[in-house]
Parts: C-alpha cells; sequence; structure tokens
C-alpha cells in the first residue's frame, strides 16, 4: 500500500490542484466561523502571500488540503497553519514535521495552528494557549 505524503504545491500550481482541495478547504474554513473564506485564501495563494500543502498517495489520490501563512511580529516569525481539511489525517499527520521543517528554513520560530480542541489530542508535542496550538521550533522541547 502506497504511504501518503505532505508535499507543499508552488503558487503556479494552485489553480491546477485547487479543484482537489477546496471543498476541504471550505470545510475548514467554516469552522473559522467568517475568519477566513475559501475565495480570500485561493488570493493569498496565488500572490504567495500563503502555502498550500497536499497530503496524497499514488492510490488515493489527494487526500488532505493545509493552508499555511507566515508572519513577521516584533519577537518572532510565526508559520500559522490556518486551515486543514480532508480524509484521514492519520495517514499523514506523522508528516508534519515536513511543514515545521520548511518553517525552520524559512527563518519561523515556531509553527501555530488556529483550530478546534480536538488538534490537542493530535498534536501532543504542541502546547495549547487559548484556541492555538503552538511548537517552538529550533530547539527540540
Amino acid at each position: 500500500m502506497a504511504e501518503t505524503v505532505l508535499s507543499g504545491v508552488s503558487s503556479a500550481n494552485v489553480p491546477k490542484i485547487w479543484p482537489h482541495v477546496e471543498k476541504f478547504i471550505k470545510k475548514a474554513c467554516d469552522y473559522s466561523r467568517g475568519q477566513i473564506t475559501p475565495a480570500a485564501v485561493y488570493a493569498e495563494l496565488l500572490k504567495g502571500d500563503a502555502q498550500l500543502w497536499v497530503a496524497s498517495s499514488e492510490q488515493r489520490g489527494i487526500e488532505s488540503g493545509v493552508i499555511t501563512k507566515i508572519t513577521d511580529n516584533t519577537l518572532r516569525r510565526i508559520c500559522t497553519i490556518e486551515a486543514l481539511g480532508g480524509n484521514s489525517h492519520q495517514r499523514w499527520m506523522s508528516h508534519l514535521h515536513t511543514i515545521e521543517e520548511w518553517a525552520l528554513a524559512q527563518g519561523c520560530n515556531a509553527v501555530q495552528v488556529n483550530g478546534r480542541r480536538g488538534w490537542a489530542k493530535m498534536l501532543r508535542d504542541y502546547k495549547l494557549t487559548s484556541i492555538t496550538l503552538e511548537k517552538e521550533l529550533g530547539n527540540e522541547q
């Protein structure tokens, strides 16, 4: 059985991949209660202001979509997972390190996940900070 992998999608390839992940991202956006929309996410992806990641396998095709965005504040650079939706997260969550390693290479100090409380059960090396889970990068905790 083919392993599910997590891969980044270049801005140039977003229009080709978006139809396969839009439903997943829409569902994730619905949980944001209007803070993000699929149309806004798509526009940010095309401009390169956000990044699209897909979990896929040869056997099942694209199973999930992940949207990340890097922001700078006074003290830190943060890679935020803004939306995540799809099927069978357990098949690829062990590959989340792919985003973490990429974020570290981009100079990020941490990865944050904004989402439902249920993610705290799956991301045990992240800590719950209000409704945001966060993992510091660059030093093993």
